[in-house]
């Protein structure tokens, strides 16, 4: 007599018969609160005696199988008989599983069903896992790879017809053939011997012979491909003028052969138009390749290797290396973390020896990068530059793309007042801007069109989300400092200084420079940091301000976002300095630099104030190398303690 045990939530139900058991009410009265439908059937396993165990693996995969997988194999052998064949082989397996995949897509798109991890066909759990767990869940992914289910169906379909062998006249249902029952059986878990669907897809995507094993890379590659690819048409990027100059600069290093890696300020902004302004000035013939937050390393390190084959043409990659990393597989146990490892290492190595025809744009956070600069020793860094209030307002004026889940429509003023207050609040450019106007476009329902009193109105009723000055960061950027040459009271020599360097920058002569400002009485107020904003305001270029004192120990913290050594922190703010200047006509800036005289003679004090120094003078070649007119204005207060070696060399 065969047994059967059922499992089910919050209920067991032992050693009873089939024919005796109690989904029949009547013959057992005593058992009458136990019914057909408390009792999930699709639970219960079969057991026989020893001598009824299967002969061989095909009959123990269907003695171990749960009713799921028993349901698929009538439904494969169902299919193998129309295509004509005498067993179920990988390919009508595969196929099968891709129709079952797909019309579950289907289902999810028209509502028929909720999505659920754990009532995912087994290919659809197996895709979770093996690229990125939304893929499924959001229907922008869905819609990425719906396609690709689609056209793997159809190259099937084809090919198992083309290569039918028509069978038409066969005694036996057509069973799993020999290998793929090999490849199923050795796919169980060991301890319990249990199949169920990802068995088969185990079993069907384990398939290494020959043409097969093709067939199962180009969907791996093909489903990849639209998951971790950007392909956002031009028509939909958002570029910002205000980028131009900073975007030619990076296509200009590419083009002679230089790859770059572009930081930027996570807490500020996304890198997002800035990548929209290299597609704009890179041009339609130019072939780029854009990998996004999915991007396994695997698929990374195997398209980049697949460019450099295609030596007819050549391609720049942009990539965010952190974020590739980050998608390695969920880390198990020590053998994980070292596969992890290797990943990083082989991403470093082939990002040090890359295909010829194969050039990087990579971009990151400041702090990852500096981090990790030893990786990227063969590429030249530059920051993306923050924008200005006024530089925001003109970016959502001319970029229609931004604006377009935005509702209502703004006057222009109304605009300006809207973007300018977002600068004020906290989160990322360009969603808070975005944000903002779609909870004014909300709160004035009943308007048409959004004016400026209706934008004011909404301001002060909002004033408490606007941030405080709670920045760790000791680097201080002033894009309008508002203050002119004709502010400035003192000497007219030094009025008449201030105006020649105005010139210069505005003449674009200036270079790269430095210059020593002191007070005469040596004391506090004397006009230093005035002066230098004057400058800067006259000239209409940004200011950015620190203090010598911030470098004098073995780890800096000027951005207020973690510890790095002197010489790092000076390129990282160069990096800031020259992003800022790139923003106007003449690449120009003024680095104003407090207590001077720590840098000047920084043996006396601190290595550490040396070794900065030593790297603020490369940083300066660096600059005037590139075109760049920075004005670094040093305040001390007595001259005298600047040593003549240092004045040499700050020019």
């Amino acid at each position: 007599m065969i047994t059967k045990v059922g499992f089910n939530t919050g209920k067991n139900y032992t050693n009873f018969d089939w024919k005796n058991s109690t989904h029949s009410n009547k013959n057992n009265p005593n058992q009458s609160n136990i019914n057909k439908k408390e009792i999930n059937w699709s639970y219960y396993i079969p057991f026989t005696s020893g001598k009824d165990k299967p002969a061989n693996k095909l009959e123990s995969i269907m003695f171990n199988a749960d009713p799921i997988f028993r349901r698929t194999s009538e439904q494969l052998s169902k299919c193998a008989e129309d295509y004509g064949y005498s067993e179920i082989t990988p390919l009508i397996a595969f196929k099968y599983l891709l129709e079952e995949t797909y019309n579950y897509v289907d289902d999810l798109d028209t509502g028929k069903k909720d999505y659920k991890t754990s009532s995912c066909p087994g290919l659809a759990s197996a895709m979770i896992s093996d690229y990125c767990g939304n893929i499924f869940s959001e229907k922008e992914q869905r819609e990425k790879v719906k396609p690709v289910l689609k056209k793997h169906i159809d190259i099937l379909d084809k090919k198992i017809k083309d290569e039918s062998p028509n069978i038409k006249d066969k005694s036996d249902k057509p069973k799993f053939s020999k290998y793929l029952a090999d490849s199923i059986w050795s796919s169980r878990e060991q301890k319990t011997n249990k199949i169920d669907s990802i068995n088969l897809v185990d079993g069907v995507m384990g398939d290494k012979e020959g043409e097969n094993e093709k067939i199962f890379i180009n969907f791996w590659f093909d489903t990849c491909e639209a998951l971790m690819l950007n392909k956002k048409p031009i028509s939909e990027r958002c570029s910002f003028s205000d980028y131009d100059n900073k975007a030619k600069d990076v296509l200009k290093h590419i083009k002679i052969g230089t790859n770059m890696f572009v930081t930027y300020d996570w807490e500020k902004e996304e890198p997002d138009s800035f990548i929209d302004t290299i597609y704009k000035n890179a041009g339609d013939n130019t072939k780029i390749i854009e990998f996004n937050k999915y991007t396994m390393p695997e698929y990374f390190i195997n398209m980049v290797s697949k460019l450099g084959k295609d030596e007819k043409n050549k391609y720049i990659v942009i990539a965010n290396p952190t974020n590739i990393l980050a998608n390695e597989p969920d880390k198990d146990d020590e053998e994980d973390w070292n596969d992890d490892f290797e990943a990083e290492f082989d991403i470093a190595k082939l990002l040090k020896k890359h295909p010829a025809n194969v050039s990087f744009i990579l971009y990151d956070t400041k702090d990852n990068y500096y981090k990790k600069q030893a990786t990227y020793q063969n590429f030249e860094d530059t920051a993306i530059p923050a924008l200005s209030a006024a530089q925001i307002v003109k970016a959502f004026k001319e970029n229609p793309n931004l604006r377009k889940d935005i509702k209502k429509e703004f006057s222009e003023k109304a605009l300006e007042n809207a973007v300018a207050a977002s600068d004020k609040l906290e989160g990322k450019f360009p969603q808070k801007t975005q944000d903002l106007l779609k909870k004014i476009a909300s709160y004035h329902e009943d308007k048409e069109v959004i004016t400026e009193t209706e934008v004011n109105n909404y301001l002060k009723e909002i004033d408490y989300m606007f941030k405080k000055n709670n920045n760790d960061s000791s680097v201080e950027i002033i894009f309008d400092t508002e203050r002119k040459l004709k502010d400035i009271i003192g000497k007219e020599s030094t009025k008449q200084e201030a105006a020649n360097l105005v010139r210069q920058i505005k003449n674009n002569t200036l270079g790269t420079k430095g210059v020593i400002i002191y007070a005469q009485d040596g004391y506090p107020g004397g006009g230093r940091r005035f002066t230098a904003k004057a400058i800067a305001g006259e000239a209409k270029v940004p200011y950015i301000e620190i203090n010598s004192m911030d470098f004098g120990t073995k780890d800096v913290d000027i951005f207020g976002s973690g510890s790095i050594t002197p010489e790092k922190s000076m390129k990282k703010l160069f990096s800031v300095v020259t992003a800022q200047a790139e923003t106007n006509p003449n690449k120009a800036a003024v680095l104003y630099i407090e207590n001077f005289e720590y840098f000047s003679i920084g043996e006396t004090f601190s290595t550490y104030y040396q070794k900065a120094m030593a790297q603020l003078l490369r940083e300066m070649d660096r600059a005037e190398k590139s075109g760049f007119n920075i004005l670094i204005v040093g305040s001390v207060s007595d001259p005298d303690a600047v040593g003549e070696t240092a004045m040499k060399s700050f020019k």
